[in-house]
């Protein structure tokens, strides 16, 4: 079964999901088509204005919402519980625009207006882009670089999206930063990927165009 998501005209979070071996069976030509997922209403309307979605090995689904700022955990019995334990990282939490989760269930997500990359692994939570970090990537401070959607890669390894300036940036071990796609490349950048194959993904939002990334400099 494939999993997809979207946004349906009352700007709520809307799951489909569809058999991918019966579509291969069929001609290639034919469309694909999708079943809903029938979502308790009280839950839906906590994650109204979904702004990304992930969804672990074990089959756990994460779903930032935008309507009050929050990151949920959407449970089997479809309640909607709020990954943040501590208030504290709660209420520092402005803007939740990117999620995604390794292999061992590490969540990671930023927070595109304070700038941050942050991992919940447990009760633990841990900022891997430091101000120092962000500069030594030409970015005068942590606010003005617009971090937002972001894919975990080979194990140590997270891709994140700057909006301030469209370029992919790698956080690899020691919190060790580079860029993967410069500024100016692709235009429009709303989404990235990683295949297994390791190549990197972008999505273009204005022309509905993926572009894969063959070499980077």
């Amino acid at each position: 079964q494939v999993l997809t998501w979207s946004i349906n005209e009352f700007y709520e979070l809307e799951i489909h999901s569809f058999d991918a071996a019966e579509y291969l069976e069929k001609n290639p030509r034919w469309d694909w088509t999708t079943s809903l997922v029938q979502m308790n209403p009280d839950v839906s309307k906590i994650l109204r204005y979904p702004g990304a979605l992930a969804i672990g090995g074990d089959g756990t689904i994460v779903v930032a919402s935008g309507n009050n700022q929050n990151i949920y955990e959407l449970k089997r019995n479809q309640q909607a519980v709020s990954l943040f334990k501590n208030k504290d990282i709660q209420e520092s939490i402005s803007n939740p625009a990117g999620i995604d989760i390794d292999e061992q269930g590490v969540i990671y997500f930023t927070d595109k207006d304070s700038g941050r990359l942050l991992t919940k692994s447990g009760d633990n939570y841990l900022d891997l882009l430091s101000e120092n970090r962000i500069k030594e990537l030409g970015y005068e401070n942590r606010e003005s670089a617009l971090p937002t959607k972001i894919r975990v890669g080979s194990p140590g390894e997270v891709y994140v999206l700057f909006e301030s300036d469209e370029s992919i940036i790698r956080v690899s071990g020691n919190n060790q930063v580079s860029r993967v796609l410069k500024s100016g490349v692709v235009k429009n950048i709303s989404d990235i990927a990683e295949n297994k194959l390791k190549k990197k993904y972008s999505l273009n939002n204005v022309a509905i165009l993926v572009r894969a990334i063959y070499q980077t400099r």
